[in-house]
């Protein structure tokens, strides 16, 4: 098993911080430890306390670093991701998110490495790209499948689990592979509200866009619309001379 260390600097150049807790070099624990932080910046600010890295170094990034033939590194976790890192809640999260045909075909290409014949989640992801395969011929619409959920359940246990010894019956936890589903899924759907909240924003700038220039203050609204259809039609009767802006109904509110 190999040692975890934090470091900072680039992904393929980045410096081991020698932190004083020997516990620290096992990934669970680490993780522990940098989930304690809400974010990158308070961890450094910690680190930066400590002594342990340069005010020059604010500005790089956080790695966990280890050696598996050569050296390597992956993102580092914090507060957010601990709840992923419970089974109970990642597999109710990858379940909510069985509908969604652009997770599945990341979580199947994921999962695609090395040949058929070498790969534990094979039979997993071959059922997976069936089911989406399924969705395409069925004009996109989503459906339930039984093979999809047992695809699923075994993909979760095997990525989770893994066999100690020759018996199949004894099996124990892999955390690592618990910590790269965890990250695949928390990063997902961080990626998706992020998306969500642009297309929020562009139709609310798209509003803005329709309110009469009388109706701005210092080059501000001085309303929200409520709709795109609610500032047409404010935009409608002011062209008309039907009102004015003392008329409006959020005037004076």
């Amino acid at each position: 098993m190999p040692n975890y260390k934090l470091g900072i600097g680039t992904k393929e150049n980045a410096r081991v911080i020698e932190l004083d807790n020997p516990s620290l070099k096992e990934l669970k624990n680490l993780d522990t430890f940098t989930m304690e932080s809400s974010n990158a910046d308070e961890l450094k600010a910690y680190l930066l306390a400590k002594g342990l890295i340069d005010i020059k170094e604010l500005k790089k990034n956080l790695w966990i670093v280890y050696r598996h033939v050569e050296v390597k590194s992956i993102k580092v976790v914090y507060r957010d991701m601990k709840k992923y890192l419970d089974p109970s809640y990642l597999r109710a999260r990858l379940k909510s998110l069985s509908s969604d045909i652009k997770f599945l075909e990341k979580l199947a290409n994921y999962y695609s490495v090395g040949s058929y014949k070498f790969n534990p989640q094979a039979v997993n992801v071959s059922a997976i790209r069936l089911y989406i395969i399924d969705v395409r011929s069925n004009g996109g619409r989503p459906f339930y499948s039984k093979s999809l959920d047992i695809a699923l359940d075994g993909l979760i246990e095997r990525a989770i689990t893994r066999q100690d010894g020759f018996s199949e019956q004894n099996l124990k936890e892999n955390y690592r592979g618990l910590r790269d589903l965890a990250i695949l899924v928390h990063d997902y759907e961080l990626n998706t509200k992020k998306l969500e909240r642009k297309t929020e924003n562009e139709e609310i700038q798209n509003n803005y866009s329709n309110i009469p220039r009388e109706y701005y203050v210092d080059g501000e609204p001085m309303f929200p619309p409520n709709s795109e259809e609610e500032a047409n039609y404010f935009r409608t009767l002011e062209e008309l001379g039907e009102m004015d802006i003392e008329d409006h109904p959020h005037f004076n509110r």
